[in-house]
C-alpha cells in the first residue's frame, strides 16, 4: 500500500507542478519584457538627452551668429554713415563748384553700399534660414523619439 500512496503522490505532485509551470513562465516572461521594457526606456531617454544637447547647441549657435551678425551690420552702418559724413565734408568745402561730379560720386557710393548691404543681409538671411531648418529637424527627432517613448 505505501507504494501506491507513493506513486499516488507523485502523480499528485507532478499535476501540481504542471499547474503551475504555465503561471511560472508567465511570470518569467513578465519579468524579462519588463526589463526589456526599462532597457529601452533608458536607451530612449540616452537618445532623447542627446538630441536636446544637439539642440541646445544649435540654439547657442544660432544665438551668437546673431549677435555677432548685429554687431557686423552695426559696424557696416557705422562705416557707411562716417563715410557719408566724410563726404558731405567734402562737398561742402569745395562749394557749388563741382557739386554734379560729388553727387555722381555720392550716388555711385551710396548705391555699392546698399548693394554690399543687401548681399550680406541676404547671407545672413540664407544662413538664419538653413539654421531654422536644422532646428525644426532636430525638433522632429525629438517629437518623435517622444512619441516612440510614450508607444512603448
Amino acid at each position: 500500500m505505501s507504494t501506491y500512496l507513493e506513486r499516488l503522490g507523485r502523480v499528485a505532485v507532478a499535476a501540481a507542478l504542471l499547474t503551475f509551470l504555465p503561471t511560472t513562465a508567465a511570470v518569467a516572461d513578465a519579468a524579462s519584457a519588463w526589463s526589456n521594457a526599462t532597457a529601452l526606456e533608458e536607451l530612449a531617454n540616452k537618445r532623447q538627452d542627446k538630441v536636446d544637447q544637439k539642440a541646445d547647441k544649435l540654439e547657442e549657435k544660432i544665438d551668437k551668429f546673431q549677435d555677432k551678425v548685429e554687431t557686423q551690420i552695426e559696424k557696416l552702418e557705422d562705416r557707411i554713415e562716417t563715410q557719408f559724413d566724410n563726404l558731405q565734408d567734402r562737398v561742402e568745402a569745395l562749394g557749388s563748384n563741382g557739386n554734379r561730379r560729388i553727387d555722381a560720386q555720392l550716388d555711385r557710393l551710396e548705391n555699392r553700399l546698399e548693394d554690399q548691404l543687401d548681399r550680406l543681409q541676404d547671407r545672413v538671411e540664407d544662413t538664419l534660414d538653413r539654421l531654422e531648418d536644422q532646428i525644426d529637424d532636430l525638433q522632429d527627432d525629438l517629437d518623435n523619439g517622444r512619441n516612440r517613448r510614450k508607444r512603448d
